[in-house]
């Protein structure tokens, strides 16, 4: 369950190395690099290889073998051709997945390191195309993947999965709340504030006026035209920066962390076995110490209200060492470490305290309680 977690080249920011951040973002950014590799592991991580094939079962298979090389038809229309809607269903959830979250990662990448290096507009830019238009799609994925690719692949017109804001045919609100429905991290997670810093135009906070204003010189829509004798953006001064960093490292963490959890969701109802499941479980606890560390550093939440979240959930953690028999008090600091380390360890041995199944329970129960029946 241990693994060094690699902390990503040009994002995380080491210390001593001189940065453009002000020193209250430098750890939230570093959480950000944190995330951003929790999620690179499905593309390096060996439990994950599943998602990049799928095996057909078929009791001629040499017939249907020859039968696509005759005809020269692609795998995909052969199952459909002949009614087979499950294969399909799994073979395309697992390439879009795979597929949209590769290009989720190079979008956000590149904008948690513009930000770094105080490039806001390049920043806000980035952060369209992943947060507004994929992220819906990967919702879909989510709540009812037999549907999206009914309407993606069988029926096929793009109006039909078009996540774009101005395709009335999906219910982006009804998306949303559904997702997070079926998440493990409902406390931290509330579908209005997801959808209206998505997708709402009128909100000041939101995302929808400042990466429009990024991506033109000049917008004409009433919520953020361009102020007359002015250009969206490149006459900003300090002040402007510093707004817009003190609105990006709010914004835009809260926002990773969901997208992690909506892609995580996907990840392992495909990959259902008992290993699986209990890696699930670690990373939401994560996830969760992620969300809390970052209000800590960046002050959003009271000091003392965080502190007490922590030692309430402390409170829930494994804490006997299956090696030494060592009972552990779970603090700030074995927090952060579980956070960059995914292991809470045993202060007398050394050893990690997650190293057994039963320590694996102890989480699974724990979240337990911010389940609801239904839920995945």
């Amino acid at each position: 369950m241990v693994k060094k977690v690699l902390q990503t080249e040009f994002l995380y920011i080491q210390e001593g190395e001189k940065t453009h951040l002000p020193k209250r973002f430098v750890k939230v950014n570093n959480i950000c690099a944190i995330l951003y590799d929790q999620l690179t592991e499905i593309f390096t991580t060996e439990n994950y290889c599943p998602l990049t094939h799928t095996e057909i079962n078929h009791p001629e298979i040499e017939k249907v073998i020859k039968e696509l090389e005759k005809e020269n038809i692609h795998i995909l229309d052969w199952l459909k051709k002949n009614g087979k809607m499950e294969d399909i269903t799994q073979v395309l959830t697992k390439h879009l997945l795979m597929s949209i979250t590769s290009d989720f990662l190079a979008f956000i990448y590149e904008s948690l390191r513009c930000a770094k290096n105080g490039k806001m507009t390049v920043a806000y830019a980035l952060l369209r195309k992943p947060l507004t238009d994929e992220l819906l799609i990967l919702e879909q994925l989510l709540i009812d993947r037999d549907d999206f690719v009914h309407r993606f692949f069988v029926d096929g017109r793009t109006k039909g999965y078009d996540p774009s804001p101005t395709n009335k045919n999906v219910d982006k609100q009804s998306v949303i709340e559904s997702a997070v429905s079926k998440l493990y991290l409902n406390p931290v997670l509330v579908a209005d504030y997801i959808h209206e810093v998505r997708y709402d135009k009128a909100c000041g906070f939101g995302l929808n006026g400042l990466t429009n204003q990024a991506l033109h010189i000049v917008t004409n829509d009433f919520h953020y035209r361009t102020e007359e004798q002015n250009l969206n953006l490149v006459f900003s001064i300090e002040e402007d920066i510093k707004n817009y960093r003190e609105h990006y490292y709010t914004i835009v963490p809260y926002l990773l962390i969901y997208a992690i959890s909506v892609i995580d969701g996907v990840v392992f109802d495909l990959l259902k076995d008992d290993e699986n499941q209990d890696i699930r479980y670690v990373k939401a606890l994560r996830r969760l110490i992620g969300f809390f560390l970052i209000n800590k550093h960046s002050k959003t939440i009271d000091g003392s209200t965080i502190d007490g979240l922590f030692k309430i959930i402390g409170e829930g953690m494994p804490k006997d060492c299956h090696s030494c028999g060592h009972e552990n008090t779970i603090e700030l600091a074995d927090f952060e470490l579980f956070f960059e380390t995914e292991a809470f360890v045993c202060e007398k041995c050394f050893d990690n305290l997650l190293a057994t199944k039963e320590s694996i329970q102890t989480i699974r129960e724990f979240f337990s309680g911010f389940r609801k029946d239904g839920e995945g």
